[in-house]
């Protein structure tokens, strides 16, 4: 999508003409004033088109680049408009967001290597700030590797890792490499995929793209463009020590080339942005200077602000609203826009139509841009509608018609209008009153992430053997065979060496409140016992859950129609294309709700993924067969914002929404308690409020619990009478762990989110101890950028303490306070003030926690979070990070107070899982520390601790399927043991991470059929290379156990009958006489001599000649044919 057709005739404008014209014979800088909104923007890109060059638009902060990129793309087209993102928010950052530096590097890539088009950068002005490698190197660093390149994979991985590439085991994001033998895996930051370089004698014999998750190579390719993984000068690059040389370091500009253009807009916002910039860097160097934590190197990685501005003076077209005297000297020229701002209708159908109408009524050009394919679709209908003559198109190519609509495509914000072209510009800011642009969340593919990670010293079950705890990978050699073994520690000095082959008969132990669980003595039937008493008591439960189960699903609900129009019209409205989730959600819920059986729905979904959008349209739906939606919350704070969140959300249409919590006054909680029960209310928000006995509803349909885990025993009791008969929706970021083994168990319905918001980057999160001038800093370069700080201290008796403590810290800071304990105006009073900006930070407890929207506050300090549980640490973190700055959390303990082994290991979770979308994960790893919780009563809870979470959940689920008489899903694999002379294992030097071998391991011994034998052969040529013996050894035994297992053997061994004759035989231990192919044995006799059947033993035996050569071989080739395979 493009316009060249509207930016052509733009261009024709006398402004524009005389601007392009002073530019083209070096009469610059031009100050063009006057022009604003999408006119600015289209002005720019006008000048481009035009002019047919490259260039960069400096903007004066990174939110108006981003926009400023969106519109410019949809005017220019997608492939011309790249953004050069700042590297970091905050000077001197040593964490700086990785996606910002992978753009900045494609950008540059782009710029290195033209092909055949200009190219147009948009940037904020403290992108300019940062040093960039100059040009030259960073073409030197980049490389083109084909097929037959003659190159050495150590030369190769020595290079990349000079240019910023970081070494790793297994290559899962960008910037990553890895060397394994001749296998080379790279990610370059300009690439979307990575990719697998194969070598054979120092020459690239094949490349294939890979899949980060699976690790599975996809198609071969041809050739790879690889860049430097840095933007940056750093001096070991390609091999150059620059010692004390002068500085040589490059701007973007250099990039661009001298035929390219520079646009600034707002000069002295830029240079004042700039100067900001400079002072915060000057404040942080300082301190780190004198903590001894900068070097002299790190210290020269910025400009100076005079050396930027004047960078910025010498651009060839200053954008400004007015003309300013202080950047008046030295100008070229100084030009007046002749476009005014488009009137706004804000959804005035009628008054719109008549405007349009009598646009056209004297030639004018109408243009009229939708934000998406739809909305561009309803439009058009409304245009034929009103009998408005429109021209639907997908890129303006030609020049607008006079006296006809033009309907296209196009993001912008603020219309215009244009005397001199006769042309009017409509957005949908003019037409619907704000800017309803249907952005697509791109749902991005996220390395996997193993929440039960096997490590040294975490307790283990073993199906047999009991708990005990896992002590590594052992390779050991018995009998003149070499193999794996996991080495077990169990009670005393009692120790069990499990053989590879056997590693899907043990699963990591998940035990409640984190207490390490009892060893078991082996040999003693102690597990047996323990086993037995479990699965009795796991059937009584069994049958409780049942009960529940068909109670709720023999109630009769209320069964919803189908969507109406005004369904789909208010799911249109929303401003963001959905997210597979999202829709997949809404879908899911919407189903519940039309079917008779009650709906219990959880919605999982991380904070700001989109749960209360899916949540307004079931309400919404509720509402349209005249039901009441109840919408219940934690906190007062949260229920006025979800008030405010629905209010706007269903202005359009005829729906009352009312809000009862202590905020209101007595009457007027008395009267909307009133229109409640007489039905004159649709949609009632509230707190705990809600739940008091005097309130009483006409025909409530949907209950909607936000924040689940901030409600108490008793008041879910009273929930449960609410929902009794109507559909109930459950939304929470962090389940707790009873809920959420109610719904992975199956008991409960469950929908998950997991896709980003698009621009939204993952809380940088420290766990540090307590530092004033840590805590100092991070408020102040909070303050400086504008944003506005949380300081939870939850203890109200004390916080007055830290207010002054704090406020003596930072005396320039306006700081408030905010707690449960205030009166309700003063607590409302003060969020507001906060909301709107007097106050820069916030001491509260953790009544913030619930689910408030405040995007400019990216900064959370929580002073002692060792006190707080692990899902009010996620909420709390969830406060900050709602908006496309990179926020920080700061959880701080004190250095000199033992903290409990919980409090350690809720921090440590937190610390690891920051990505986007961890907030499931976290609740997994909840549950691991505190428990599955209590499903139905106390006296299980012992039982869970005794034989760990996994085997209690699997002897639960085995008890409801018998009891509902339901045939196992699979039957129980027979588990033979193979006991062969043949080394089987995966040797150190072919897969060198033991986490990795671990993992292989437990593929291997869990393959349920041939099939996956054969991917996982695959996967290990692909990944590794070529298979040594020892690791073929090991994928024939796991496919001779995995057969034998078919034909009821369990055990396959050698018996050595003769030594000095070298006579032996095979054994193979029929137990499960029913699933041997015994008719089969006769038609074997001749290409097995020696095959005889021991039927008073059960055993199968195969006497070996030195001609049978392996015996893993033989049997192997023996069970295939019984299985009737070659």
């Amino acid at each position: 999508m493009s316009h060249p057709g509207l930016l052509d005739i733009l261009s024709r404008s006398p402004g524009l003409r005389r601007t392009i014209d002073d530019i083209s014979v070096g009469k610059t800088p031009v100050l063009f004033t006057g022009a604003q909104g999408y006119a600015k923007i289209a002005t720019v890109a006008s000048v481009v088109h035009r002019l047919n060059r490259p260039g960069v638009l400096v903007m004066s902060n990174p939110d108006e680049a981003v926009t400023a990129k969106r519109d410019l793309s949809d005017l220019l087209g997608p492939d011309k408009v790249v953004l050069f993102p700042a590297r970091e928010v905050m000077p001197f950052e040593t964490h700086g967001n990785q996606e910002s530096l992978w753009m900045r590097i494609s950008a540059l890539a782009r710029l290195a290597f033209p092909q055949n088009e200009n190219l147009l950068v948009v940037m904020p002005a403290t992108a300019l700030v940062r040093k960039l490698m100059p040009k030259e190197r960073f073409v030197g660093g980049c490389r083109t590797i084909r097929l037959g390149t003659p190159l050495s994979p150590d030369e190769l991985i020595r290079e990349l890792v000079g240019l910023g590439y970081e070494r790793e085991f297994s290559v899962e994001a960008k910037g990553q490499v890895a060397l394994r033998g001749g296998i080379l895996d790279v990610f370059p930051p300009s690439s979307e995929v990575p990719y697998r370089l194969e070598f054979a004698f120092d020459e690239v014999e094949s490349i294939r793209a890979f899949d980060p998750e699976t690790q599975v190579s996809a198609e071969p390719v041809e050739e790879i463009f690889l860049t430097p993984a840095l933007d940056h000068i750093q001096h070991r690059v390609l091999g150059q020590d620059q010692g004390d040389e002068a500085d040589d370091s490059g701007t973007i500009l250099d990039y661009i080339g001298k035929d390219g253009l520079l646009i600034v807009d707002s000069f002295e916002r830029c240079r004042d942005a700039v100067v900001e910039f400079e002072k915060i860097g000057a404040e942080i160097a300082s301190a780190r200077m004198v903590a001894g934590t900068m070097g002299r190197e790190e210290a020269a990685v910025y400009f100076p602000s005079g050396h930027v501005t004047g960078i910025l003076r010498k651009s060839h077209l200053l954008l400004s609203l007015i003309p300013r005297m202080d950047i008046a000297v030295g100008l070229g020229d100084m030009i007046e826009s002749d476009t005014t701002t488009q009137v706004g209708f804000s959804g005035r159908w009628a008054d719109l139509a008549t405007e349009l109408k009598d646009l056209l009524s004297q030639r004018k050009r109408v243009v009229v841009l939708a934000g998406n394919k739809d909305r561009q679709g309803l439009l058009a209908k409304w245009l034929e509608r009103q009998e408005i003559w429109a021209l639907a198109l997908d890129s303006i190519v030609e020049h607008p018609q006079e006296g006809m609509v033009t309907l296209s495509l196009g993001s912008g914000e603020n219309g215009f209008n244009c005397e001199s072209l006769n042309l009017a510009v409509f957005t949908e800011t003019e037409i619907y009153g704000r800017t309803v642009v249907r952005q697509k969340r791109v749902k991005k593919s996220r390395p996997t992430l193993d929440w039960r990670e096997l490590s040294p010293g975490d307790y283990v079950v073993h199906a047999t053997h009991g708990v005990g705890q896992f002590m590594g990978l052992k390779t050991m050699t018995v009998n003149g065979v070499t193999r794996d073994y996991l080495h077990l520690r169990y009670a005393g000095t009692d120790a069990l060496y499990v053989p590879i082959d056997q590693v899907d008969m043990v699963e990591r132990y998940v035990g409640p409140e984190g207490r390490p669980p009892t060893l078991q003595k082996l040999g003693t039937g102690d597990w047996q016992r323990i086993k037995a008493r479990v699965k009795s008591s796991v059937e009584d439960l069994a049958r409780k859950l049942l009960v529940l189960e068909a109670k709720r699903k023999s109630r009769r609900g209320f069964a919803f129609s189908p969507d109406t129009p005004w369904q789909r019209q208010f799911e249109d409205a929303f401003e963001y294309e959905d997210t597979e989730d999202q829709a997949r959600a809404t879908m899911e819920i919407k189903a519940d709700m039309e079917s008779t059986v009650p709906m219990d729905r959880l919605l999982c979904g991380d904070v700001g993924y989109g749960k209360t959008e899916v949540a307004m349209r079931c309400a919404f739906k509720a509402v349209m067969d005249g039901k009441q939606v109840v919408v219940l919350v934690p906190t007062t704070i949260l229920a006025e914002q979800h008030y405010a969140t629905f209010t706007r959300r269903f202005s359009d249409y005829p729906v009352t929404i009312q809000c009862l919590s202590r905020f209101r006054s007595q009457a007027e909680q008395k009267r909307i308690v009133r229109d409640l029960e007489a039905g004159a209310v649709d949609i009632i928000i509230g707190t705990h409020r809600l739940l008091s006995k005097d309130v009483k509803f006409k025909d409530v349909g949907l209950l909607i619990i936000d924040e689940e885990h901030r409600f108490g025993v008793a008041q879910k009791e009273r929930i449960k009478e609410i929902s009794e008969t109507c559909d109930v929706l459950t939304m929470t970021a962090t389940p707790i762990p009873r809920t959420l083994n109610m719904a992975l168990s199956g008991l409960r319905d469950i929908s998950v989110i997991e896709t980003p918001p698009e621009g939204r980057f993952p809380v940088e999160t420290y766990v540090v101890a307590a530092n004033p001038s840590l805590i100092a800093q991070a408020i102040r370069r909070e303050i400086r950028r504008g944003g506005q700080v949380f300081y939870v201290y939850n203890r109200v008796y004390s916080i007055a303490r830290v207010y002054q403590r704090l406020q003596a810290l930072v005396p320039e800071a306006r700081i408030t306070v905010a707690h449960g304990k205030m009166r309700e105006h003063e607590l409302s009073r003060t969020m507001q003030d906060f909301l709107q900006g007097r106050y820069d930070v916030l001491i509260s407890t953790t009544i913030i926690e619930s689910g408030l929207d405040l995007p400019n506050v990216n900064t959370l300090i929580v002073e002692d979070a060792d006190r707080l549980g692990l899902a009010q640490l996620y909420q709390l973190r969830g406060r900050v990070g709602r908006s496309n700055r990179i926020a920080y959390a700061y959880f701080t303990y004190r250095h000199d107070k033992n903290m409990t082994y919980v409090a350690e290991e809720r921090l440590n979770a937190l610390r690891d899982f920051t990505t986007m979308g961890s907030g499931f994960k976290l609740a997994m790893r909840d549950m691991e520390i505190r428990g599955a919780g209590n499903l139905l009563g106390g006296e299980q809870h012992g039982f869970m601790t005794l034989v760990g979470y996994e085997m209690y959940v699997s002897l639960l689920e085995k008890a409801v399927r018998s009891l509902k008489g339901q045939k196992e899903e699979k039957v129980e694999r027979i588990l033979a043991t193979v006991d062969l002379p043949s080394d089987a294992y995966l040797p150190e030097s072919y897969v060198e991470s033991p986490k990795e071998r671990y993992a292989l391991y437990k593929r291997i011994a869990g393959a349920s059929d041939a099939e996956m034998l054969v991917e996982t052969e695959e996967l290990l040529r692909d990944r590794y290379g070529p298979l040594p013996q020892p690791v073929r050894n090991l994928l024939k035994v796991a496919h001779l156990r995995l057969l034998s297992g078919q034909l009821g053997i369990t055990q396959v061994t050698l018996v050595r009958e003769d030594l000095t004759f070298g006579r032996a035989h095979l054994s193979f231990k029929v137990e499960v006489p029913h699933l041997f192919p015994g008719e089969r044995l006769p038609s074997l006799q001749k290409d097995f001599p020696g095959l005889e059947v021991d039927r008073r033993l059960n055993l199968l035996k195969l006497a070996l000649t030195k001609q049978d050569g392996d015996a893993l071989d033989t049997a192997l080739s023996l069970v295939k044919r019984l299985t009737g395979g070659e």
